[in-house]
Order: structure tokens, then C-alpha cells, then sequence
């Protein structure tokens, strides 16, 4: 009987490490995400300001050439909006960039609380609950 219990509490140690690795495979690609959203803001904020984009051009089926597009001039009118729709991009992407910080935050938070003393015996249910992401 000892046998048998010592052997659900090793299959529930493993079981509790994988789901903390998991998890914190997780909240690396968490991370990664909000880097990236700073390099897509960027990007899309600086595009429409730019009046000529490097591009290769292609010379037929199989041949490219570096080259430049002029996009036309933007009136007067147009401004107004291209203004908008650069802070809309920018607005839209930091507040994507704050929800997945606060997920990073909560995960983070979560993580040092579990490593202050050790875990007698977690149940499927505390799993569940103390890994919700």
C-alpha cells in the first residue's frame, strides 16, 4: 500500500513538472509576442510616412532588381486620415502589447509564489486552477 501511494505522489511530482514547464514555455513565447508587436507597430507606423519604399522589382519570370516605389503625393484631405490610421495602429497594437504584458506579469507572479516552500500533494483541480493561462 506505502508502495502504491509513493507512487502517486512521483506521478504527481512529474505531472507538476511538466505543467511548470509548460507554462513556462509559454510565457517565453508571451514574450516574444510582445517584442514582435513592437517591431509590427513600428513598422506599420513608419510605412505610410515614408514617400518611396525600397522594393525588388521584378524583370520577368525569373529575375528581380532592387528599385524604389514612389507612392503619389498625399493631399491635403488625406493627411487627416493617414495621421489617424498611423495612432489607431500604434494604439491597437500597445494595447495588445499591455494585455500580454499582464499575462507575462500573472504568470510571473504565480511562478514565484509556487517556489516558496514545496507542494505536499496537488490535486488535478489545484492544477487546473494554479495553471490557468
Amino acid at each position: 500500500m506505502a508502495a502504491l501511494g509513493m507512487m502517486a505522489e512521483a506521478a504527481n511530482a512529474r505531472l507538476l513538472h511538466e505543467r511548470v514547464e509548460s507554462v513556462r514555455e509559454q510565457l517565453a513565447q508571451l514574450q516574444n509576442q510582445v517584442e514582435r508587436y513592437d517591431a509590427v507597430a513600428e513598422t506599420l507606423t513608419e510605412l505610410p510616412r515614408r514617400l518611396s519604399h525600397l522594393v525588388m522589382v521584378p524583370l520577368g519570370k525569373r529575375a528581380m532588381a532592387p528599385g524604389k516605389i514612389h507612392p503619389p503625393q498625399v493631399k491635403r484631405e488625406n493627411l487627416r486620415e493617414l495621421e489617424a490610421t498611423t495612432t489607431d495602429v500604434g494604439s491597437v497594437a500597445q494595447l495588445r502589447k499591455t494585455y500580454e504584458a499582464e499575462n507575462i506579469r500573472e504568470i510571473q507572479e504565480t511562478e514565484a509564489a509556487s517556489e516558496l516552500g514545496p507542494v505536499p500533494r496537488a490535486t488535478e483541480d489545484d492544477i487546473k486552477e494554479y495553471f490557468e493561462v
